[in-house]
């Protein structure tokens, strides 16, 4: 390869971390007027060998490559560009990082996935008696292929009494898996963050009290980088100065204000390679 004709092929990527259903945006840039009769953009993972092909984005002309990333992963890119004359450039690989959704950023922000937390909220509030409550939640899923968020069955923790002592609880089911081929240019349902609910204190005695938001056992889990974000719907409470921080006392109203936070890393951890989750 003649490499002053290589250096006056420029290939570049506008991010080096883009988000899963964002473009790639890889660029080619030529020099001195070169002229094309095709561009290849290629797409690898990133502990593939060199001599991998690995798969093709595009072919054409374009001096973009636009495709959007329907696959978490760190990848390798390229391009392999055609001249006139039948000379054919490969360009060095660039390093790209297809990352899941941010939980507060983008999973937060989907007006499907607050309809979603406020219709669980609502059945929360709907299943207290006058003697029980029971927290609920279910995993959120994204669809790359309709590019929508989707959910899975609603879990349902113990049915806790209303004394005033014993706090709820939930077990996060297994999240559904699709098994997929290598290439990254397969769709895919993804496991992006789990979300649920705590349990009104309403029906507790009016001089028991407990502290609002996410529980230790919230944040232990939704720290856990093997997992996913953690979204807890709850009460916001009330500030108690003897022990700065907000408390929800027994018999409060049921439609007190509420707030959805979530805990814990802000995204799923991206997969190294091709089989990982």
């Amino acid at each position: 390869m003649d490499e002053a004709l290589k250096s006056k092929v420029k290939f570049s990527v506008n991010s080096s971390k883009i988000t899963m259903l964002q473009p790639y945006g890889l660029k080619v840039g030529l020099l001195d007027r070169l002229q094309t009769t095709k561009i290849e953009y290629w797409i690898k993972w990133e502990d593939m060998v060199d001599t991998d092909q690995g798969w093709l984005l595009q072919e054409g002309n374009s001096l973009k490559c636009d495709v959007s990333a329907i696959r978490p992963g760190c990848f390798k890119v390229f391009a392999v560009v055609t001249l006139s004359d039948n000379t054919v450039i490969t360009t060095d690989l660039k390093d790209i990082e297809v990352r899941y959704p941010h939980a507060d950023k983008d999973i937060a922000n989907s007006p499907v996935v607050k309809a979603k937390m406020e219709e669980v909220w609502q059945a929360t509030k709907n299943a207290m008696t006058t003697t029980h409550r029971q927290e609920k939640g279910c995993w959120i899923y994204l669809n790359t292929l309709t590019g929508q968020y989707e959910f899975g069955d609603i879990d349902n923790g113990p049915l806790v009494e209303n004394n005033g002592k014993d706090g709820g609880h939930i077990s996060p089911s297994v999240p559904k898996k699709v098994k997929q081929s290598e290439s990254p240019l397969e769709h895919g349902y993804y496991r992006v963050a789990y979300f649920h609910t705590h349990t009104p204190w309403k029906n507790c005695p009016e001089n028991s009290r407990r502290p609002v938001g996410p529980s230790d056992k919230d944040r232990e889990w939704g720290s856990d980088s093997k997992n996913a974000p953690l979204f807890v719907y709850d009460y916001k409470g009330k500030y108690d100065l003897y022990t700065e921080t907000c408390l929800l006392l027994g018999g409060h109203e049921l439609n007190d204000p509420a707030e959805v936070v979530y805990v814990g890393i802000d995204r799923c951890r991206t997969p190294r390679n091709a089989y990982e989750y």
